[in-house]
């Protein structure tokens, strides 16, 4: 059976989507997005 005050002591919340929205510049975005568009091209590339 589950011990729900067990359960809760070990829950840790992530942050939340506008939290970590501040954290991420924009140019850190259009970083991941130029990856994620060369890995596309890649993988069309090689199939």
């Amino acid at each position: 059976m589950i011990k729900f005050e067990k359960e809760l002591e070990k829950f840790k919340p992530v942050l939340e989507v506008n939290s970590i929205e501040d954290h991420i510049s924009n140019e850190e975005i259009k970083d991941i997005i130029d990856l994620i568009k060369m890995n596309q091209q890649v993988n069309e590339q090689g199939n």
